[in-house]
């Protein structure tokens, strides 16, 4: 049983998401934590405002470059630990594992069925007990992300519900907009973009 524990000691899952503010800026943050989902650290990127010209070019496909190269890339990089796993909830996120080793899947309760872009793989159903359904995708080309997610995902549901981390990403963005709006800074006790 001791070596199980040492095993989880080393686990560290990083959880990522976004949230569009006011006049269409989006902002990204991600925490890593433990096995259970202890926060080890948080980081966010600035707002991110494209102009009208970005967004004629860019078309549909603007929303998935800010995500991946302006938001995804720039977090992931920043954390200096080594990430066992990514899990996300936006599915243009997955656009990430092409520039990575570490598997990223996407997580979702059971009952979305929103259609998901092609480069995403079939969901598949993952039941942690309690009447507790997720469902989960890997990136079409990296399919045995599914099958290390859920493994990881499973064990990480023994201490906490496996969503809870995005609504604490969320929550701590929407703490972060709310300061700037006031003008004070981001970082004025709360540790939001250095190590906590």
């Amino acid at each position: 049983m001791m070596e199980d524990a040492n095993a989880d000691d080393d686990t560290r899952i990083l959880f990522m998401d976004t949230i569009l503010g006011e006049n269409e800026k989006l902002r990204g943050g991600a925490v890593l934590t433990d096995i259970r989902t202890e926060p080890i650290e948080f980081r966010c990127t600035d707002t991110v405002s494209p102009n009208r010209l970005q967004r004629t070019l860019w078309g549909k496909r603007l929303r998935g470059h800010l995500t991946v190269e302006i938001i995804g890339k720039p977090l992931v990089e920043s954390f200096k630990q080594p990430l066992s796993l990514v899990v996300v909830q936006k599915p243009e996120f997955l656009e990430l594992r092409t520039t990575s080793d570490v598997p990223h899947v996407l997580a979702t309760s059971d009952e979305s069925n929103a259609p998901l872009p092609s480069f995403v793989g079939e969901r598949v159903p993952l039941n942690l007990g309690n009447g507790n359904l997720l469902q989960i995708a890997a990136h079409r080309d990296f399919q045995d992300d599914a099958v290390v997610g859920a493994q990881m995902l499973e064990r990480l549901s023994q201490y906490s519900d496996v969503l809870n981390p995005f609504e604490r990403v969320l929550t701590a963005l929407k703490i972060i907009e709310d300061q700037e709006s006031k003008g004070q800074s981001a970082t004025d006790g709360d540790g939001s973009r250095r190590s906590m």
